[in-house]
């Protein structure tokens, strides 16, 4: 038998059987050689595109044609979503598995009007999976009221990538709506940005990257990139929108919680009333971790740099800012008006501050300290163990301590820690505020703490106090002269 098809097969090749040999050498190679999946091109302008997870390892694309036809596309995993469109949306359904998508010269505007009704995001997230976006090209996403330019949805993680380091992001809120993050009274939480250029911007009542109106900020994370993040009105850079309503330390309307940032340049830029990073207005800011890149907070009238929103109680500390640590960095933070640079926004206390590296610059806004309490309110169990800070008070604030009448206490400096501690200016009849220590009042100037720096040992500490006068006098060295354990009282 074998011998027969062997003979018949040198027959058919020898009198013109080359098609057939030359098809069983091309299956061959074909077998051989990987197989190469092309990633599909899908343009936004013919229609709505929804990406879906169909499993684990599987997801489908429905789309429009040129024709305006819809298409159903099984399995796609690199689709490449581009084109520009006033109406048309995307959605990321990632509730069955992992939704892997680049976005390429995407830009969809649906602003419409300010209702939060009938609207639509520009691109949605949605499911209880992963979500990754590749960004080339330039990229701008823009949403109705209501929501946010890149819309976060469940349970699921957002990341957001640059591989290439070709792409960019503008993702803007409608009114209530965040620029990447939640939408009205939504959270914006598990969102990850490993790199691009971002630029995101909450609407009115918004966070820049987190929740919406009345929405919470968390577990947002960002290692890479160079991202900027400007809040809406009374909501936070990043962190929490407008927790409106909210009466006391308990509010769990937009808090800003569990932020890490270990890389990349971040500016941060809070709307009224909002933390930089942290809680937008009437908010709490807390377990803030930052151990690397370059970042710039600056809190709105009434919040802190880095912190908690403002109240407007200030007869009560209403909200609060606790558990923010530095470990590395260059880090300037700015708070608005009443705000301190690092701790609590307006009618808030700062406590649990941790720095143990980096370069850090806190400044306070008028009333707030540079580090710890905002107007009216304490900076309470702040260690500083290792970095190089300078911090200064506002108007009336201590560098490091209570705001305007406000307290402070346990404040430890050790290690290698470099420390220069300025207290803020009087104001009118309102004393100064003390470098290390209470806020100035209408009594006078504010007590002078002593930290403990048993456990200082290169490290330095210099005390700026100051003093009304026309003349500038400064005693002492420099914290950057490296000797040890020195603690020095100065006068300016």
């Amino acid at each position: 038998m074998n011998t027969r098809i062997n003979n018949r097969f040198l027959h058919d090749f020898s009198n013109g059987g080359r098609i057939a040999g030359g098809l069983l050498l091309s299956a061959i190679l074909a077998f051989e050689m990987p197989v190469t999946v092309l990633a599909g091109e899908y343009n936004i302008e013919y229609g709505d595109i929804t990406i879906t997870a169909t499993d684990s390892d599987n997801q489908s694309v429905d789309h429009y044609d040129s024709e305006g036809q819809p298409q159903h596309t099984d399995s796609d995993p690199s689709p490449v979503v581009t084109g520009d469109s006033y109406e048309h949306t995307v959605t990321l359904n990632a509730d069955a598995g992992d939704v892997n998508v680049t976005f390429e010269n995407l830009n969809i505007n649906t602003q419409d009007d300010n209702s939060n009704t009938d609207n639509h995001a520009a691109v949605s997230v949605i499911g209880d999976g992963n979500v990754t976006i590749e960004l080339n090209g330039e990229n701008n996403l823009e949403s109705d009221g209501g929501h946010a330019g890149l819309e976060t949805n469940g349970n699921g993680n957002l990341t957001i990538t640059d591989i290439d380091d070709n792409g960019s992001l503008k993702a803007q809120g409608g009114y209530d709506g965040a620029g990447i993050g939640g939408g009205y009274e939504v959270d914006g939480s598990n969102i990850t940005i490993a790199g691009g250029t971002i630029n995101a911007i909450g609407g009115t009542e918004a966070a820049g990257i987190g929740g919406g109106f009345r929405g919470n900020g968390s577990n947002i994370t960002i290692s890479g990139g160079n991202v900027t993040a400007t809040g809406g009105y009374w909501g936070s850079g990043i962190g929490g929108g407008w927790g409106l309503g909210a009466g006391d330390i308990t509010n769990k309307f937009g808090t800003g919680s569990n932020i890490t940032i270990s890389g990349g340049t971040v500016t941060a830029t809070a709307g009224g009333g909002g933390a930089g990073i942290g809680g937008g207005y009437e908010s709490n800011g807390s377990n803030i971790t930052i151990s690397g890149g370059t970042v710039t907070a600056t809190g709105g009238e009434g919040g802190a740099g880095i912190g908690s929103g403002g109240h407007p109680n200030v007869d009560l500390a209403a909200v609060e800012a606790n558990n923010i640590t530095i470990l590395g960095g260059t880090i300037t933070a700015t708070g608005g008006e009443s705000g301190a640079g690092i701790g609590g926004g307006l009618a808030s206390n700062g406590s649990g501050i941790t720095i143990k590296g980096g370069t850090v610059t806190a400044t306070g806004g008028e009333y707030g300290a540079g580090i710890g309490g905002g107007n009216s309110c304490s900076g309470t169990n702040i260690t500083i163990a290792g970095g190089v800070i300078t911090a200064t008070g506002g108007t009336c604030g201590a560098g490091i301590g209570g705001g305007y009448d406000g307290e402070a206490s346990n404040i430890t400096i050790s290690g290698s820690s470099k420390v220069r501690a300025s207290g803020g200016a009087n104001c009118g009849l309102d004393g100064a505020g003390a470098p290390i220590g209470y806020g100035g009042n209408e009594y006078g100037t504010g007590l002078s703490v002593n930290p403990d720096t048993s456990g200082l040992t290169t490290g330095s500490v210099t005390l700026i106090v100051y003093q009304p006068s026309e003349t500038t006098e400064e005693k002492g060295s420099d914290p950057d002269n490296g000797s040890k354990g020195n603690v020095d009282d100065s006068e300016s």
